[in-house]
């Protein structure tokens, strides 16, 4: 069994698949198409599968023998940003975006092809492992949390699931390399949306008005400050705003002014709670002290990615057989991904595949639309997913892990995406 031989005879299928993808993207939520592409492709295949509505596919490979059951994950929606035609080097793409102001930058349309390829090969190969495979393609990863209604789906019924497996590419990591690490890979986050409400008037008299730009001003620099004086700096932590809207003219003093951000996090107890607590006090008694009103929800945070050790272990070891020069560590990422929510459930691990060509001008960082994706790369996002799953299944481990005991519903009705 050569695992890179099988793959490398799908890597034109691949190929195409990555491209059928990214010419014909699709937002969160709204994947129909891409659904039924992939649905059309794992019954050519022979492998059965439910959908779930509103969460994507989940297909099984059976091997016939009794074991445990991996499930490896690839999200396969799009970004709302006008496609370039042209990448971060100045070079002409591959493909484009066919969609108006829809675009893969986020790598999505590749994780859905390798883990399509990598399906098809383990299919072929069900003699040479134990137990089951479940291939997960998750819908909205990148806005509406649908993994709540996979996560619900297997609940209620009853999936055994041992482990979970994910790839992501990398724009920080040099073409070819795998990083793969135990512990934080991937950080929380928290999103907050704020409106501050004054008092209107004319431009010439803001001493008969209440300015809510004013009140923003003072908040914007109390936050700031937080970083450093509520946060352990032991902890890592980045805060930033990125959307302000206030004002229609330049002589007229707005009545409101709604500002929203995020925040990103590895530890809970001893970043996230003190940061976000304190950032309340601010905007409340700041809105207070310029006589304006603060208007929020309570901002929810969501789960860093945190790779269980033993299956980081099995991972490395899987993969270094086939590209042992190019398995590497380094700096955890301090964007955010729906994966970690599969560990409410099972013990999982997050790898990176480095695709930052700049001979090819791949250098464009992941939503963005100058960003454009390595495909000499994506053999070995399919290679990788097949070693995973073969060397875990193999390997009959069984990790002490405690589900959450929470209701799915409790959990994502606090992220503001309520299970219906």
């Amino acid at each position: 069994m050569n695992i890179i031989t099988l793959v490398k005879q799908e890597e034109e299928r691949i190929i195409g698949y990555r491209r059928y993808f990214h010419e014909n993207p699709e937002l969160s939520g709204l994947e129909e198409n891409t659904i039924s592409f992939i649905m059309k492709e794992l019954d050519a295949f022979g492998i059965p599968y439910v959908n779930v509505d509103k969460g994507g596919i989940l297909a099984t490979i059976d091997s016939g023998k009794e074991g445990n059951t991996v499930l490896l994950r690839a999200d396969i929606d799009a970004l709302p940003i006008e496609e370039s035609p042209i990448n971060a080097g100045g070079k002409a793409k591959s493909t484009i975006s066919k969609n108006k102001g829809v675009q893969h930058a986020c790598g999505h349309d590749g994780h859905t092809a390798m883990l399509l390829g990598a399906g098809k090969v383990l299919n072929q190969l069900k003699d040479n492992f134990k137990g089951k495979v479940i291939l997960c393609f998750e819908r909205g990863e990148e806005a509406a949390y649908n993994i709540r209604y996979l996560l619900d789906y297997m609940v209620k019924e009853k999936m055994k699931i041992d482990a979970g497996f994910g790839l992501h590419i990398s724009t920080v990591h040099q073409q070819g390399e795998l990083m793969i690490q135990s512990g934080p890979v991937m950080a929380g986050m928290m999103v907050f949306d704020f409106k501050i409400i004054g008092q209107a008037g004319h431009g010439s008299r803001p001493d008969v008005c209440t300015n809510p730009l004013d009140c923003f001003a003072a908040i914007y620099r109390g936050i700031a400050d937080l970083r450093m004086t509520r946060v352990n700096p032991f902890h890592p932590l980045t805060y930033s705003i990125g959307s302000v809207h206030a004002g229609s003219k330049a002589n007229i003093i707005p009545d409101e002014l709604s500002f929203s951000g995020t925040v990103r996090y590895y530890n809970m107890e001893e970043a996230i709670i003190p940061f976000r607590t304190a950032m309340l006090e601010v905007v409340e008694s700041t809105a207070k002290m310029y006589h304006c009103k603060a208007e929020y929800k309570e901002p929810a945070m969501s789960l860093p990615n945190v790779n269980n050790e033993i299956l980081t272990e099995i991972a490395r070891n899987g993969i270094s057989k086939l590209f042992h020069n190019d398995v590497v560590t380094g700096e955890p990422w301090m964007g955010s991904e729906s994966f970690a929510y599969y560990s409410l459930l099972f013990p999982t691990v997050f790898v990176f595949l480095g695709t930052n060509n700049v001979e090819k001008g791949m250098t464009a960082g992941v939503h963005n639309s100058l960003h454009d994706l390595d495909e000499d790369m994506l053999y070995k996002g399919a290679c990788a997913h097949v070693a995973y799953a073969i060397e875990y299944l193999n390997s009959d481990t069984n990790i002490e892990y405690t589900q959450t005991s929470r209701n799915m519903k409790d959990i994502f009705e606090e992220l503001g995406y309520p299970i219906v």
